[in-house]
């Protein structure tokens, strides 16, 4: 079994074709995707919008309610006669949470760009987790409260609305486009208040008190800002690593190529009864298992080897910190695995057909449509979602949400998902290539 073992791993690594496919074409095509895709993902010209989570940590009734009591407690305090009718009327024209969501975020213009949905804290970080919205915008507590005092007293309160953003390459320019509009927003309220306060310090040597306050609602925009009543924080996902270009392709590349491997299993096998060197080793008192066994673990030797070299060269060169030895060795096994079990289906039909249309049909066919819809040619973010969600599922998907995942910062629970699709396709591949063994072989 050893010596069956040591030949087929000798005989792979005297074929330099095969060598060259494997270990040196994702190391040249890494290197030129990473450097011109290293900008931007994102094409130019293209339909593209950007998804965006509000949350809102106010309960907008309950502002309105402490304002109306904060108003009348002012009254009160500093003599001033307010009129509580004109009072509630301009808390219905000036609605905080209307103007940044329907007047803001929904203008016509906007729309083309970005598209936005109510959601709580944990949902957002959920979706930005999984990177089915671009940014997340967070209102916090007592935003409309704080909007009103800013707007209709003479006194300011502190509004902090915070931009939260996933560190991937592609995800960050939607972070940074979110962090602009917030920018803009900040821009026409403090236009308003600047409006505001003037019009109160010029009124206020005119005329008295009860009238600067009961006239504010004649304020309209100003027309410049100062950016002092709305203070805006970004941050990335705590803990989370940021994705360059050069770390996605490492992994999309070595993703895509390993399942080339799968194929030499079948080519080998059928060589090897072309020039009789099968039967010699049945004669010789090899059991077929063996043979079959040795051509698996070969091709498991083949990947580990593939993904070893890419992780050591994006190391040494670019510079990728591949965060948990662990996790990287856990995915290696895995995804050899997978392939040496997929290779075993190929070597199935090879052997039952005696040719090598299996072996071709995987490399030329099947292995560029997975590599498609894995994501390993472009982000499954940039293609239509029926893509994405498809291409989770298979082998090169998994192995490459696997290693962006570690590359990332994620634990074992958050790729614990890709790895049971993993262990699902070895189980059902080792299935479907025992039943093909089974049914028997062309001249066997």
């Amino acid at each position: 079994m050893k010596n069956i073992i040591l030949k087929d791993i000798k005989l792979m690594l005297s074929d330099k074709k095969a060598l060259a496919l494997i270990i040196l074409m994702p190391i040249i095509l890494t290197t030129i995707l990473s450097f011109a895709l290293s900008g931007s993902f994102q094409d130019a010209g293209s339909t593209w919008k950007m998804k965006i989570a509000v949350v809102k940590q106010y309960e907008a009734e309950d502002d309105i309610d402490e304002f109306v009591k904060t108003i009348k407690s002012y009254s009160k305090e500093f003599t001033v006669k307010t009129d509580m009718s004109a009072i509630t009327e301009n808390i219905g024209k000036f609605n905080p949470e209307k103007i940044f969501l329907q007047d803001f975020l929904g203008n016509e213009k906007l729309k083309q760009i970005v598209e936005y949905d109510i959601c709580n804290l944990e949902e957002a970080h959920k979706l930005l987790e999984n990177k089915e919205i671009n940014a997340a915008i967070i209102l916090p507590k007592n935003f409309v409260y704080d909007s009103y005092i800013n707007m209709f007293t003479p006194f300011r309160n502190n509004i902090e609305i915070q931009v939260l953003g996933h560190p991937d390459m592609y995800m960050s320019y939607s972070y940074r486009i979110t962090q602009e509009l917030i920018k803009s927003y900040n821009n026409i309220i403090s236009s308003i208040v600047i409006s505001k306060n003037v019009f109160m310090e010029s009124a206020s040597k005119y005329i008295n008190l009860d009238e600067v306050m009961n006239g504010i609602e004649t304020v309209v925009s100003g027309f410049e800002t100062n950016g002092n009543d709305i203070n805006i924080t970004s941050e990335n996902l705590k803990g989370k690593n940021y994705v360059s270009s050069f770390a996605y392709y490492t992994a999309a590349m070595l993703a895509m190529f390993i399942l080339y491997s799968s194929g030499f299993g079948g080519k080998f096998l059928l060589e090897e009864k072309d020039n009789k060197t099968y039967s010699r080793i049945l004669s010789a008192g090899r059991k077929k298992s063996q043979i079959l066994a040795g051509k698996f673990i070969m091709m498991f030797v083949i990947v580990i080897i593939q993904s070893v070299v890419m992780i050591l060269f994006s190391k040494l060169l670019f510079d990728i910190n591949w965060v948990s030895i662990k996790l990287i060795i856990l995915t290696i096994v895995l995804s050899s695995l997978a392939v040496a079990s997929l290779g075993m289906i190929i070597a199935a039909f090879t052997i039952k057909t005696n040719n090598y249309k299996s072996a071709d049909a995987v490399s030329t066919a099947v292995i560029p449509l997975l590599a498609l819809f894995g994501g390993s040619y472009l982000p499954v973010e940039q293609m239509p979602k029926i893509i994405g969600t498809i291409g989770k599922y298979t082998p090169n998907g998994a192995v490459l949400n696997s290693y962006i995942k570690i590359i990332e910062g994620y634990g074992i629970s958050e790729i614990l998902p890709y790895y049971m699709i993993l262990i699902v396709d070895i189980l059902v591949f080792t299935v479907i290539s025992a039943l093909v063994f089974r049914g028997g072989a062309k001249d066997a």
